[in-house]
C-alpha cells in the first residue's frame, strides 16, 4: 500500500503530499513509504508539497529525509520555490549553504 501509484503514477506519498494530508503523510511514511520515492514523473512528495502550495508539509518531508535538491525527469528541483513558502526559506538556506557550498541552482518554474 505504502508504495501503491494512482492512474498517473503518482505514489501514494505524494497524492498525499499534493493533498495537504499530513496524518496520511505520516501514516504512510510509518508504514516504510520511501520519502524519496518518484512517479513516473521523477517528481517526490516534496515535489508535490510545493507544486500544490503546501508549507507545511515541508519540514515533515525534509525530517524524514526528503532530498531538498532532487530533479524531477524535466530537470526541475524544489529548491527555487521552497523560499517564499512560509519557514521553509530557513531550511533552503540551509541546506543549500552545505550541499551545493554556496553555488546557486538554476531557477526553474513549473
Amino acid at each position: 500500500m505504502a508504495q501503491a501509484r494512482d492512474k498517473h503514477g503518482l505514489l501514494a506519498l505524494s497524492v498525499a503530499a499534493q493533498e495537504g494530508s499530513e496524518p496520511t503523510l505520516e501514516a504512510l511514511l510509518a508504514l516504510g513509504a520511501p520519502v524519496n520515492g518518484r512517479g513516473s514523473d521523477g517528481r517526490t512528495a516534496l515535489h508535490q508539497a510545493v507544486q500544490a502550495n503546501r508549507p507545511g508539509l515541508i519540514p515533515l518531508l525534509a525530517a524524514k529525509g526528503a532530498n531538498l535538491v532532487v530533479r524531477d525527469n524535466s530537470g526541475w528541483t524544489s529548491v527555487p520555490h521552497l523560499a517564499p513558502l512560509s519557514r521553509a526559506h530557513q531550511l533552503t538556506d540551509r541546506y543549500t549553504s552545505h550541499r551545493t557550498r554556496g553555488k546557486r541552482l538554476p531557477s526553474r518554474r513549473w
